[in-house]
């Protein structure tokens, strides 16, 4: 895999931007990665779907388990500095 010490994942580094609103990442994905040229549909609706039901008020902690290359906690954290993420 390609977090291994010894990868048999060929190196193929993409970088691509994600936008929410005027809000935007610049991200880096290699190969072995899921969706590593874009945000799939799912992750992009579970970012929208989250900021839309969770708008800035009390500070909460939030885990973004099983992270990949970590877009979705990311946007989070940009989009509401005020959480612990």
């Amino acid at each position: 895999h390609y977090y291994d010490k010894d990868p048999k994942v060929e190196n193929h580094k993409e970088t691509f931007k994600y936008h929410y609103h005027q809000n935007e990442l610049n991200l880096v994905t290699d190969a072995g990665v899921f969706s590593k040229g874009k945000i799939d549909f799912g992750s992009d609706l579970l970012v929208r779907t989250f900021l839309k039901e969770h708008p800035p008020g009390p500070k909460k902690t939030i885990v973004d388990v099983g992270c990949g290359y970590g877009p979705i906690g990311l946007m989070i954290a940009k989009v509401s500095p005020h959480h612990h993420v």
